[in-house]
């Protein structure tokens, strides 16, 4: 593909489920537009993945047409009248797709291959209701209803082929760019050797919008949701937590692994090698910075934290914990944390908290420091380039409130000397 690198522009549910989102995804659309070649990533409208879920385990009947409702109603809103038959045709075949799947029996539906083609329905509709908004906005679109992710066979959670994705891409990219338009793709899916749709498990529309960036040689990825960035601290427990300007590709992956639910964790994977950046921005408050996510070294200035539910179980006093937990629906495995509790844990599995901490020039004894100030003992931990802390549920919320608090004074100290 000659000519200038795209952007590839990755736009989540919550970006898309209301008025407001949708218009301004338009707007950040046509700016892009206006600078030179673009592609358009998108999920599904927020809540609808949910409801095709839920349908393929208890059974959606009616469901086609209130979610057909749903999307004309979105277009109605977002365009200021109802929609023309030639945008209103493509949805009702699509629900109409839907219909017919969801009539097969529970046993046959709960199959993954047909899980999935039930799943594929939410982000076909979203890419049927952004073109039309595009298209009233002047704005051609060049779209295919083939998922643009070549995969394996592993319904669910498929893997994705990088030569082919990149051989079915770069053709229909070019053919966009060429004639004006942008390139508008559905987000999660891919499509497997036999023509069957898959789908990139959770957290794949982000992935998807990588593996796009990476097959187009894009000159940036940017991912647009409902939140300015990645945040140094979970906001349930430190409400005015900064927005971290900028992270490397490792501390993105080591922030989303344990727990930051921005970013999948999968994502900066295709672009590494390229060093592709990524910029994490919100939908709803386009001027904000955001996060950039870059090639190089680490870029955390001070303390970040992640945290997420995990169960723990230790063999034994000299025999370390073994920890299980689950970002973004993946479980792992931890074998090596410290035991710190009376040199011993609980033998069978309890639910605890796992804290993640990123920073610099922060490291164990100064953590431990501040913890020990508000009464609160990690269970076990492991230090290294992530400091790892399991600690009872509920001394989450003081732990991290001491964390975030403590590590602003050190810096304030530290700047005033």
């Amino acid at each position: 593909m000659t000519g200038p690198s795209p952007r590839v522009l990755k736009f989540g549910g919550s970006s898309l489920a209301s008025t407001e989102g949708r218009r301004n995804a338009l707007a950040i659309i046509e700016r892009s537009y206006r600078r030179g070649p673009v592609a358009v990533v998108v999920s599904a409208l927020g809540g609808v993945t949910d409801h095709l879920a839920a349908a393929v385990e208890m059974g959606g009947r009616g469901l086609d047409e209130a979610l057909r409702a749903v999307h004309l109603r979105a277009l109605t809103e977002s365009l200021g009248a109802a929609p023309s038959d030639a945008v209103a045709q493509p949805l009702g075949e699509l629900f109409e797709e839907l219909k017919e799947v969801l009539r097969r029996e529970p046993e046959d539906l709960r199959r993954r291959e047909s899980r999935d083609r039930v799943l594929s329905i939410g982000e076909r509709a979203s890419v049927t209701v952004m073109a039309a908004l595009l298209d009233t906005a002047g704005i051609t679109v060049t779209t295919s209803d083939e998922a643009p992710i070549r995969t394996d066979s592993t319904f669910g959670n498929a893997r994705p082929l990088a030569m082919p994705t990149r051989e079915f891409l770069l053709p229909l990219a070019a053919q966009s760019f060429s004639s004006g338009s942008v390139l508008l793709l559905p987000g999660f899916l891919g499509v497997d050797r036999r023509g069957r749709r898959t789908t990139l498990g959770r957290g794949g529309s982000d992935y998807s919008g990588a593996l796009v960036a990476a097959a187009l040689g894009a000159e940036r990825l940017e991912i647009w949701s409902d939140v300015d960035g990645l945040l140094a601290a979970d906001p349930r427990w430190v409400p005015r937590a900064a927005t971290l300007p900028a992270v490397s590709y490792r501390e993105a992956e080591q922030l989303a692994r344990f727990g930051a639910k921005v970013l999948d964790r999968r994502t900066p994977r295709p672009l590494k090698n390229l060093a592709i950046p990524i910029h994490l921005r919100n939908t709803f408050r386009p001027a904000a910075p955001g996060t950039r996510v870059l090639d190089g070294p680490d870029r955390i200035q001070g303390l970040a934290l992640a945290t997420c539910r995990a169960y723990f179980q230790s063999d034994g006093p000299d025999d370390g914990a073994l920890v299980l937990f689950r970002p973004n629906g993946e479980a792992v495995r931890v074998r090596t944390l410290e035991v710190q509790a009376a040199r011993s844990g609980p033998r069978t599995a309890v639910p605890v908290s796992l804290l993640a901490a990123l920073s610099s020039p922060f490291g164990g004894p100064e953590l431990n420091e501040i913890l020990a100030r508000v009464g609160v003992t990690p269970l076990a931990e492991k230090g290294g380039g992530v400091h790892l802390m399991l600690l009872p549920e509920n001394d989450l919320p003081r732990a991290m409130v001491a964390l975030h608090q403590g590590a602003g004074a050190y810096f304030r100290r530290r700047k005033a000397s």
